[in-house]
């Protein structure tokens, strides 16, 4: 199927992909797409969340969109973990410290009696 295209006055097309309105369940396929009938109105709802962000802009009766870039890539993913192993690490030295600290002040308390 083809993408979606949505015109708005004023503003580039905004773009859905075939594989983003449609799903296949239990063999059939279903667009995820809500209508009110024939020349009614369309609900996109999360179809179209997942690929813009909207800004809703009340004081000047507005709204605005902008495309969300790709997922991560998995080297993003990679440098990511890695950063987690290091906090990690920092801190299981850290609570290693606070022991050897907490330690010490009972050791020193102990002896003042």
């Amino acid at each position: 199927m083809a993408d979606f295209e949505i015109d708005l006055e004023g503003a580039s097309a905004l773009r859905i992909p075939s594989d983003q309105y449609l799903q296949e369940i239990q063999g059939t396929c279903v667009v995820r797409v809500a209508s009110s009938g024939p020349g009614g109105f369309y609900i996109f709802g999360d179809t179209f969340m997942r690929n813009y962000y909207s800004i809703f802009d009340q004081a000047n009766s507005r709204v605005g969109f902008a495309a969300i870039k790709e997922e991560p890539t998995a080297d993003a993913f990679d440098v990511l973990a890695d950063k987690a192993r290091h906090i990690s690490e920092d801190l299981d030295d850290i609570w290693t410290n606070a022991k050897k600290i907490i330690a010490d002040f009972d050791s020193s308390v102990k002896s003042l009696f």
